[in-house]
């Protein structure tokens, strides 16, 4: 087991299935699109279609690339002469194709961009063009994203309604579900993981990863019939089969968890605290009547902006996002420590989307420092002081810059632009601190 583990005076959290550590778990991507990214290396399409190379610092979105992929495989097969997909005209069908149009326009208009920044690049234009370039491909980008969320709603209706008869739609499907397991994007994994197994998509490591969608979005049961069907035809990711070990145990614990939630919101009174970060905005409801002090040290900080322009110095893909280090650095603290309340009789467990206090091997240690959990995290139970969840802003959560500070070079982190407290007791919030 791997609680917290100390470097340094650093808050490090320990990915707690030690057989697993050496190895980054993530879906395997199957063959045959391992196979389709390495042939888009060597593609030259048409001036909408080209394989896009990226530049550095753009803050490139993966599932850009990924559907810039898939879109350009789709124009390769037709130029080889493959045979087209049935052609339908239902007005599912026709979204589709009308956000598929939209979106090789963004795609030829963010190429244009990559290419004129490149120009004047290699030009070795002046620092006042290269900004106004450089801000030019971030607007393409930003443009390309926000069709991302039509194409991938239309897409998977289209798919359901006529499932497996157009292979590149399936295909493109595939490729977002595989990129969103990546990214801990969860909620849409499901989404579209349920219309392909619906749809009877035949690929033997869409198994795997249905299950870890089914884990994350705390559908255990479902989860556990997906990644024992995985095992049965060998594709069952090590680190998955150790969460499918665990899942009687959460099944229980679930049910729990949603009980008492349900009387939180009867309820409706546990404090609020939203956290504006450079992604977006995330809410979080705090467990007062569980971790009382946790929660008053937690809002004394925020009121005090506290976390006001501090950083997630630490972001461990299919873990959690660490911050609250007045250092960004993890070794920092409010200058004093307050008290676990993780072993009480009635502590919170770790499910997707938990805060939880950070803190060193030590009892009783921790101060500032917290993380948001992308996954259930069974290792961290009666260790770590779970004192809040994630109401709404899991997209957000799943954007967050991965970084581990102990690889270097390290990506600029992403920061808490503000941290404000939406709703709270009334009473005083102050920390208990340890003597």
């Amino acid at each position: 087991m791997g609680g917290p583990k100390a470097t340094g005076s650093s808050l490090e959290l320990g990915d707690g299935f030690s057989a697993a550590k050496k190895k980054t778990s993530t879906f395997t991507i199957p063959a045959s699109a391992s196979n389709r990214n390495l042939a888009m290396n060597n593609l030259r399409l048409d001036s909408s279609l080209t394989a896009i190379r990226f530049p550095s610092g753009q803050g490139f979105n993966t599932l850009l690339w990924v559907l810039a992929s898939a879109t350009c495989l789709l124009a390769a097969s037709t130029a080889r002469g493959e045979s087209p997909a049935p052609a339908n005209s239902d007005p599912i069908t026709v979204a589709y194709q009308e956000s598929l149009k939209t979106w090789k326009q963004g795609l030829s208009a963010l190429r244009v961009a990559i290419e004129v920044h490149d120009e004047l690049k290699a030009k070795g234009s002046g620092e006042t063009e290269l900004k106004k370039s450089s801000q030019l491909v971030k607007q393409a980008l930003e443009a390309a994203e926000q069709i991302v969320p039509q194409l991938r709603q239309t897409a998977t209706s289209a798919y359901a309604a006529h499932p497996e008869q157009d292979r590149e739609l399936s295909r493109l499907l595939l490729d977002i579900f595989i990129d969103d397991i990546k990214r801990d994007n969860y909620e849409d994994a499901y989404v579209i993981a349920k219309a392909l197994i619906e749809g009877k998509c035949e690929d033997k490591q869409l198994l795997d990863g249905v299950g870890m969608a089914a884990f994350a979005t705390n559908h255990f049961e479902e989860a556990a019939q997906y990644w024992k069907q995985a095992a049965q035809n060998g594709t069952l990711d090590a680190k998955h089969g150790q969460f499918l070990a665990i899942i009687p145990e959460y099944v229980g614990l679930w049910q729990q968890e949603q009980a008492i939630r349900e009387k939180e919101a009867q309820q409706n009174d546990l404090p609020q605290v939203r956290l504006t970060t450079s992604k977006g905005e995330i809410v979080i409801e705090l467990f007062e009547n569980e971790a009382p002090e946790t929660v008053g040290n937690f809002v004394s900080l925020v009121e005090k902006g506290y976390y006001d322009g501090l950083t997630f110095h630490r972001v461990l893909e299919h873990f959690m996002a660490q911050g609250g280090c007045p250092k960004g650095d993890g070794s920092g603290g409010p200058g004093y420590n307050i008290y676990c309340e993780c072993h009480k009789p009635e502590y919170r467990r770790h499910f997707r989307g938990s805060l939880s206090m950070a803190k060193t091997q030590q009892r009783d240690s921790g101060g500032s420092q917290f993380f948001l959990t992308f996954l259930p995290t069974p290792q961290l139970n009666g260790v770590h002081t779970v004192f809040g969840r994630v109401i709404d802003g899991f997209p957000v959560l799943a954007k967050i810059q991965r970084r581990d500070p102990q690889k270097q070079p390290a990506p600029n982190p992403d920061k808490i632009l503000k941290a404000e407290v939406v709703r709270k007791r009334d009473h005083s919030y102050v920390p208990t601190k340890t003597q």
